[in-house]
């Protein structure tokens, strides 16, 4: 790299460099993986190529030596003969080589299988010569130097391997040729450097501290350091890390605290100072989401002084913020290891570029870690910036950006997109690729116009008269835009007429508007709706090129309650329910609406910002009475009031913008959602008082509410039998808690239930014997817009369980719980139909016919710590039961009638009957329970059914099984 970027003075030339593109590399690019924690700053928070017509040089015919786009011709390394192996060249022909051009060259080898020869001029011919001849001949497809192939630059650094991000943005393929921007100064507005780093110490050049004035800029922090040394980590080393530029001056600027947090004054500061003390870069890993006209004047002067600024975009997924967000700014995402852009990267029509996401990088103490979000991206940039400017150092900040822009990998929609910007960095091509005065080319029709994004400033060129510029603009939101058209920096000052035609699509006309230099246009856009704008000469026999910046400025529309700015010309909703779209379209907007409340309710009011600039707040104030401000939630956040009281009158609501005092119109909606609830009668009152009780019956709602915070509501009920009674309350509001208490006649405190926030039910049961008993509600706060739902249920307990009484086995379970042979459960409840497993049933014969014995259990599926090994072993002790051939007992398997009755049969000491011809259909003879069902039968013990079955492998249920032990009991 020889630091300049040449202009085209011969045809060879421009040819040679174009062609020099195709150079080999051996090292392909890495992928790229990386995790990493990273430490977040808030407030002013740290926070493929397209193609164009290049650059032209002077015209030859200009009397003033400058002419439109006299940018330099090649910012490349250029080829030359020179950089030939033996001064050999590669040409491709599209049929046979022509005499002439054999009789003029050395062949030196043809490649049939790729179709190309290698040859060199003959012995006395300049090369150049040589060259410009043949590269116009219509049959020749290419000719270049058959150039050097070398194998990458690999610096020796400790943990360079850690550092995938340099291989995702291709920073190791330039090394070879630049790696050094000896006359580039970095500025790096952040925390502070550690200056002691003995990666960063030796870059660093003369700073401030605009936090503790006449103290060095240390950093106290930890982000500016790694910020620092993404960009300017001495590489090669041997220790640490290697930054992208290795040799540039890094000015270490301290403008946000400790904790990362700092002041719009300060940062304002820190921008002047680091362009009048020489910065060609800024950096600012930092950011706010308000609009500040001081700011802008500040970026704005840097821009006038030739000064580049970077910044990031912010990491919470929603608007980028400012500074990045300003036109002049290069505005930079992060993208993930996979080149897709970060779900928290803060995206909108100001992103130009995106990088890595995550970083190794220098830390505090002369350390290293790893970091992460977009003020690690936007580093990168920097640093590929100081690596252009080292290159090429006559380039404006304009030309800069329009470089990284142009070179970067397209990773999004094709072209600029809101999310990706023009896409990922790029540090090889931007230090390789041809510089593209126009880089939208081909826009020359509506069919192949480039996306214009809106607030944000692009550079273009028209050629001449035919050439016609086209550009999409796709707005987010309905409003107005305004194009600003001027001549770019440092071109000629001639102001020819240009028009702009915009075309809306379908029926509509085309509009034209004529000498945007000096009347610039401006037209209505609705959300979603793409438009289309074209440049071209007024004058179509104009040939001389027109390099021009073009600045797009959206105002969001006037919602369509203005004028509302004051309290009397409030607008009036109407109705209980009602949601309005609303915007802060002027300065100090303030949109004040009125809603008529006609009888008592609460009132429930959000406003929901969908734009990170603004900061919603809101009061309301009924007609001669004190506002209630609501202002809980910082930028971005929602607002909301809940539950508020009103009485019949007008109520006013005012929802404004507090991010300043003097809040700047915001590219952005809110919503603004109001509820009225009349308040809900309590038909119960007054029941405020145990003697006042409302009586009540069971399976029955009772609805109520609280009037007041100390409201209590009583109710009363009487239960005839030992009985569960359920009580359960509903629809209670989700910020409210409840307490339900139950009393005795003697107003004894028996039982007590609370439910917690954010449940809107609460349940209780107690077993209550014959009696009268209160149940007492009490709220936390009152409330009025809803109703509670109250009600209980009352189950008549038969030896405890609710479930048994007036069913066909009642008795018999009564009689076998009164022995203590069986159980129910928790809930009060028998479940006589349920099914009966092994170990149940052996537990119900052993208890009921008291069992006893102590043989050993070894079944493979019976643990000593199993509930029932007790019983199951008293069982097989006396011979009521066994297990399985293949050594298991299975006490969780259901329980047969078969298989109950052999165990019955054999509890009661009883033998098997022998069976010739079973009484019933179902059963045969050679039946393993045969004999035992038939004896049990005989027995009295089981019964058939009506149908003439027995059912043998049916699985007996709860019910079953308590009868049949019961009268087994009684032989």
């Amino acid at each position: 790299m020889n630091g300049t970027m040449r202009r085209s003075g011969q045809t060879w030339v421009a040819a040679i460099v174009a062609l020099a593109m195709l150079a080999v590399m051996l090292v392909p690019p890495a992928d790229v993986a990386a995790s990493s924690s990273r430490a977040a700053v808030s407030g002013l928070q740290t926070d493929a190529p397209s193609t164009g017509q290049a650059a032209r040089g002077p015209s030859p015919d200009a009397a003033s030596g400058a002419s439109a786009g006299s940018l330099p011709d090649e910012p490349v390394i250029a080829a030359s003969p020179a950089d030939s192996r033996d001064g050999s060249w590669i040409v491709k022909w599209a049929s046979a080589p022509p005499e002439p051009f054999l009789a003029e060259s050395e062949m030196i080898e043809d490649k049939k299988t790729l179709g190309v020869f290698v040859v060199r001029p003959k012995a006395g011919l300049s090369p150049e010569e040589w060259a410009a001849r043949w590269l116009n001949h219509p049959d020749l497809l290419y000719l270049h130097p058959n150039q050097k192939v070398h194998a990458l630059f690999t610096p020796n650094d400790e943990y360079f391997a850690a550092q995938e991000y340099l291989r995702q943005i291709r920073a190791p393929e330039v090394w070879d040729t630049i790696r050094h921007a000896f006359d580039v100064t970095v500025a790096v507005i952040d925390t502070g450097v550690d200056l002691a780093h003995p990666d960063l110490a030796d870059r660093l050049v003369e700073g401030t501290n605009l936090v503790k004035p006449g103290t060095p800029p240390k950093d106290d922090h930890g982000h500016g350091t790694n910020v620092a040394g993404v960009i300017a980590a001495i590489g090669n080393n041997g220790i640490g890390i290697a930054g992208l530029a290795w040799t540039v001056k890094l000015m270490p600027i301290k403008a946000l605290e400790s904790d990362g947090l700092g002041d719009e004054d300060k940062l304002g500061e820190a921008i002047r100072y680091a362009v009048d003390a020489g910065a060609n870069i800024v950096v600012m890993s930092l950011g706010l989401n308000r609009y500040s006209p001081f700011l802008k004047e500040i970026v704005d002067y840097a821009e006038q002084k030739g000064v580049l600024l970077v910044s990031a975009a912010g990491n919470e997924g929603r608007d980028v913020k400012f500074p990045a967000a300003y036109p002049t700014v290069l505005a930079v995402g992060g993208a993930s290891v996979n080149n897709r852009v970060r779900m928290e990267s803060n995206h909108g029509p100001e992103i130009d570029l995106v990088a890595p996401w995550e970083v190794f990088t220098t830390a505090m103490g002369s350390d290293y870690a790893y970091n992460q979000g977009t003020s690690m991206a936007a580093p990168q940039v920097a640093g590929a910036a100081a690596l252009v400017l080292s290159a090429w150092p006559q380039l404006k900040p304009y030309e800069v950006r329009n470089l990284l822009r142009q070179t970067a990998l397209d990773i999004g929609d094709k072209g600029w997109d809101p999310r990706a910007g023009y896409g990922l960095l790029q540090v090889d091509r931007a230090l390789s690729g041809v510089y593209l005065t126009d880089m939208y080319e081909p826009n020359n029709s509506r069919t192949t116009a480039a996306r214009l994004p809106l607030d944000t400033e692009i550079y273009g060129e028209l050629s001449g008269g035919a050439d016609q510029d086209w550009f999409e603009i796709k707005p987010d939101y309905r409003g107005t835009v305004t194009v600003h058209f001027a001549a770019a920096e440092g071109t000629e000052t001639r102001r020819p007429n240009v028009r702009l035609l915009l075309s809306r699509g379908g029926s509509q006309a085309d509009e034209v508007f004529d000498d945007i230099l000096n009347n610039p246009p401006k037209f209505s856009v609705n959300k979603g709706q793409s438009v289309r704008i074209r440049l071209q000469y007024a004058n179509a026999q104009v040939q001389v090129p027109f390099v021009y910046k073009l600045r797009t400025d959206f105002a969001i529309y006037a919602d369509s309650f203005e004028d509302n700015d004051r309290q009397f010309k409030a607008w009036i909703m109407s109705g209980n329910e009602m949601t309005l779209t609303g915007t802060f379209h002027k300065l100090n907007d303030q949109d004040w609406y009125a809603v008529n409340v006609t009888e008592s309710a609460t009132l429930n009011l959000t406003v929901e910002p969908d734009s990170m600039r603004m900061d919603v707040a809101f009061l309301v104030q009924k007609s001669g009475e004190k506002a209630v401000v609501v202002d809980r939630q910082g930028d971005g956040g929602s607002e909301s009031l809940t539950g508020y009281e009103v009485s019949p009158g007008r109520y006013y609501i005012l929802v404004h913008n507090v991010i300043s005092d003097d809040a700047y119109p915001v590219r952005g909606e809110y919503r603004l959602t109001m509820k009225i609830s009349p308040k809900k009668i309590d038909p119960n009152e007054p029941n405020n008082r145990i003697y006042q009780a409302t009586r009540t019956v069971a399976n029955t709602d009772y609805v109520g509410q609280f009037e007041t915070s100390t409201d209590q509501d009583w109710f009363t009920l009487t239960v005839a039998e030992e009985s569960l009674v359920e009580f359960l309350l509903t629809n209670i509001p989700k910020d409210r808690m409840i307490l339900m208490t139950l009393y005795d006649s003697a107003q004894t405190q028996k039982q007590l239930a609370v439910n917690s926030l954010g449940e809107d039910r609460l349940s209780m049961s107690a077993v209550l014997g014959r009696g009268t008993y209160y149940i007492k509600l009490g709220s936390s706060q009152s409330f009025s817009h809803q109703l509670y739902r109250f009600r209980y249920t009352v189950s008549p307990l038969v030896s405890g369980f609710k479930d048994i009484k007036g069913h066909w086995a009642e008795k018999d379970i009564a009689e076998l719980v009164r022995r203590n042979a069986v159980s129910g459960y928790g809930d009060y409840t028998f479940r006589p139909d349920m099914t009966m497993t092994r170990a149940e049933a052996v537990a119900v014969l052993v208890n009921a016919f008291g069992i006893k014995g102590t043989a050993s259990v070894s079944f493979k599926d019976v643990r000593r710590t199993h509930w029932a090994y007790g019983v199951i072993q008293r069982a097989v002790s006396a011979g009521i039961v066994t297990g399985f051939e293949d050594g298991s007992f299975r006490p969780d398997q259901k329980v047969s009638r078969a298989e109950m009755a052999a165990m019955l049969g054999r509890v009661m000491g009883l033998k098997e009957s022998t069976v010739v011809r079973p009484a019933f259909r179902d059963l045969r003879s050679d039946h393993w329970a045969a004999g035992w069902i038939d004896r049990l039968v005989r027995e009295g013990v089981l019964s058939g059914y009506a149908d003439g079955t027995v059912r043998p492998e049916q699985i007996a249920t709860r019910a079953e099984v308590v009868t049949m032990v019961i009268k087994a009991l009684k032989k």
